[in-house]
């Protein structure tokens, strides 16, 4: 920016030097100045526009940073369940993922089987945690589930009694 702010003053020092008319070396020092003006305008547009860009790139790629390292924690909680041939150690916490039943706020959470409860970091009511299962008969489908084999067996009967 130095030599910028030198290269103007010479300039200026040139018109004072070249100008004899007083009124024409203001009206031509008012124009520089205008011009000049222009410029810094022009390049401040520029800059708050790439800075805008620069923001909105961040943004991205932090809410990329974020999904990815959920996708990590789901791989890893995969890899743990596929290659951890060892066993499962007594008071080992487990990393779930808990819909909030009062206010659907979906939380990761890590808890391990002795934990009965955990508070809703949303709206701080307590969720009771069931070790035991769902209440549901072990190989029955309680119908809520995705690629069931069992739900789609049990429609095609309903669709072949009617």
């Amino acid at each position: 920016m130095t030599n910028i702010n030198d290269e103007y003053l010479k300039i200026l020092n040139e018109l004072d030097e070249n100008i004899s008319n007083q009124k024409d070396l203001e009206y031509a020092k008012n124009q520089m100045y205008r011009l000049s003006m222009l410029f810094i305008d022009e390049m401040q547009a520029i800059s708050e526009k790439y800075e805008d860009r620069i923001n909105a790139l961040a943004q991205s790629q932090k809410e990329l940073e974020d999904k990815i390292q959920k996708v990590q924690r789901v791989v890893n909680n995969i890899e743990r369940d596929i290659y951890d041939e060892e066993g499962i150690e007594e008071n080992e916490t487990f990393e779930f993922e808990i819909i909030c039943p009062y206010c659907n706020y979906e939380f990761l959470t890590e808890v391990d089987e002795l934990k009965e409860e955990i508070q809703c970091p949303e709206c701080r009511n307590m969720i009771e945690l069931d070790w035991e299962g769902t209440g549901i008969e072990e190989g029955a489908c309680s119908g809520n589930c995705f690629n069931c084999h069992t739900c789609d067996s049990e429609e095609e009967n309903n669709e072949d009694d009617m």
